[in-house]
This record gives C-alpha cells, structure tokens and sequence, in this order.
C-alpha cells in the first residue's frame, strides 16, 4: 500500500546555506575547532570522517551562528588521510572489501575481534602469530606441513582420554 504524503502549498524545505570556501590555516585544539584564512573559525561537520589537515582547501557554511566544514576540497601533497570520528562508527554493507597496494595494519590499544561463519587466513610468504598466551579451541584440529613441524617447549604435555599415536619410520626418544 503507498501513500502520498500532501503538503499544503506553503511548505517548503528550507534552502541551503550559502557556501564559503577557504584554506585551513590553523587549528584551535582544545575547542576542535579549525582557523580557515587566519580569519574564521569552524568545526568539522559530524559526517565529515575525513579528518582536516593544515593546508586543505575547505568548503564550509554558516548554520546557527556557527561555521561548519562540509567537504574538504583539495589537500596538497602526499599526506595520509586520517578517517576520524568523536563517535562509534559502524559500516553495514552486503559486502565489503579492504585493498591496498603495499601494506595493511589493524591496530586497537584494547582488543580486536573477528566473528565469522567461516574464516580463512592466507599469506604468500610467512605467518607469523605471536602473544603472550595464545589458547586455541575446536571440536577438531588438523596441522600439516610438506617438510619439517617444529615444536618447541620448555615443558610440552600431550593428553588425551583414549589413545595417544606416535607413527613414523623412525621414533627418536631422549
């Protein structure tokens, strides 16, 4: 079933503001508030994640009383551009893809978490998992290697309930 909203002749949106564009000069750290041509001061808008740089090319507007960076327009140089946000982020999408030609790192003071129906790691080269207490759990676990398995402990404990099976051509013990 649709329905057509009917709005009496006189509704009208509101229009938009009128846009300015400058040059970030400054920034006023503690107010996060940015300085644009030394003359005005104007905070980030709350969908703006790209975070403003000294140097960019803004456009920004006044809304309220206050100067609000919509877009950053241009950015001199080959900085890194920083995605930043004073809330939470969440992205939904059906799917998703990172890429990158040369390196990516995922870093949280805290902790990171991957949930998965199905998870697969792969490296061309080496892999390297390292932690203080690493614990792994499963109903069952498959290891192999095409040439040489080490492991190396100060004490290594190998229990099961049922059987314990050591098979090889030759067993070296002690």
């Amino acid at each position: 079933m649709n329905h057509l909203l009917k709005l009496p002749k006189s509704a009208k949106p509101k229009p938009m503001p009128e846009s300015y564009i400058g040059r970030v000069t400054g920034v006023e750290e503690g107010q996060n508030t940015w300085r644009i041509d030394q003359l005005f001061l104007a905070k980030a808008a709350e969908s703006l994640l790209v975070k403003v740089e000294i140097g960019d090319v803004v456009a920004f507007i006044e809304y309220q009383h206050n100067l609000i960076i919509v877009q950053i327009l241009q950015r001199e140089g080959d900085r890194k551009t920083t995605i930043q946000s004073h809330n939470d982020v969440c992205w939904i999408a059906p799917k998703m893809s990172f890429q990158t030609q040369d390196e990516l790192e995922l870093l949280a003071l805290n902790r990171i978490s991957i949930t998965a129906d199905h998870l697969m790691q792969s490296a061309q080269g080496t892999s390297i998992q390292q932690a203080q207490k690493m614990i792994l759990s499963a109903q069952s676990v498959s290891a192999s290697a095409d040439d040489v398995m080490n492991l190396t402990a100060k004490q290594h404990m190998l229990i099961a309930e049922e059987e314990v099976r050591i098979d090889g051509e030759r067993i070296n013990m002690g």
